[in-house]
């Protein structure tokens, strides 16, 4: 297994399935993940490194947790059946553009929480943002993609 698989089986405990063109992820309490295998050969993303960078080497779009987040796709929107499940990185710069997202002048929006917040990634700062849709402001700043979910897991958990 790699490490983002890893790491989402250590945020909540789960059966891995590989499905052809993505892994499902079964967690115990009972949320499932999908990670589309990244089939391109153009891996790299402008403005991308370290754990956000090995995320996308390895996988094109990720919807994790039944939704709770959704990590962008290179291009091509991602489906089950005719359900779009992950919206592309063009997708996430259009939501930042409408919804007049302030971030740092080098970030690139690539997740989605809930629905309600907008993170990006600072390759300069190295240094992930998430963004409050609702009230229009600038949250919380993290370091790894697994401070992220740690932080999550740990809300819900409260």
């Amino acid at each position: 297994m790699d490490r983002f698989i890893d790491l989402l089986l250590h945020i909540s405990h789960g059966e891995l399935k590989d499905c052809g063109d993505y892994f499902q992820i079964d967690h115990i309490d009972q949320s499932v993940s999908l990670l589309w295998k990244n089939q391109s050969s153009n891996t790299k993303i402008d403005g991308c490194d370290g754990d956000l960078e090995d995320v996308y080497l390895a996988y094109d779009g990720c919807d994790l947790f039944s939704s709770g987040f959704k990590i962008a796709s290179q291009a091509i929107i991602k489906k089950i059946g005719d359900v779009e499940i992950i919206p592309t990185l063009l997708e996430l710069k259009d939501i930042q553009i409408a919804e007049k997202v302030v971030f740092p002048s080098d970030t690139i929006p690539f997740m989605l929480e809930m629905g309600n917040w907008l993170y990006g990634y600072s390759k300069q700062r190295k240094t992930y943002y998430k963004w409050d849709i609702e009230y229009h402001e600038l949250g919380q700043e993290y370091h790894s993609l697994e401070e992220i979910f740690l932080d999550w897991k740990e809300a819900i958990n409260e």
